[in-house]
Parts: C-alpha cells; sequence; structure tokens
C-alpha cells in the first residue's frame, strides 16, 4: 500500500511513475488521475476497500476533479 501511496503523491505533484501491475505481468506509466483510475479498475473490489481502509484512498482522491466513482 505504500507503494500506491507514493504514485498518489508524485502524480500530485505532477511527476510521471511507472508501475508494475503483477497480475497482468505489465508496466504501466500513471501520470494523470485518470492512469490512477485506470490502475485501480484493474483491481478487485476488496483490494480497493483495502487501499481506501488503509491509506485513505477516497480522501486523497475525492477532490472534484479527481472523484473515482468505484471508491
Amino acid at each position: 500500500m505504500g507503494t500506491l501511496n507514493n504514485v498518489l503523491n508524485l502524480v500530485e505533484r505532477g511527476k510521471q511513475v511507472a508501475v508494475y501491475f503483477s497480475p497482468q505481468k505489465e508496466f504501466l506509466t500513471i501520470q494523470s488521475w485518470d492512469d490512477i483510475k485506470a490502475l485501480l479498475s484493474k483491481c478487485l473490489p476488496e483490494n480497493i476497500r483495502s487501499f481506501d481502509n488503509n491509506i485513505g484512498l477516497s480522501k486523497k482522491v475525492d477532490a472534484p476533479s479527481r472523484q473515482l466513482s468505484f471508491i
């Protein structure tokens, strides 16, 4: 969860991040909130809930320009 938190922080600062998504064995380039949404859409709902419980995911992305509808 620390990795996801770091990705969120870097995107917030306008940085580009390469993430290896092991379930699909692929690298993803994350540079926007839309990219984060695409990454999270590949995750299981229980993982999303865990991210929210552990790092406050919905608070980090719950701004008018960043809302993720599946949280």
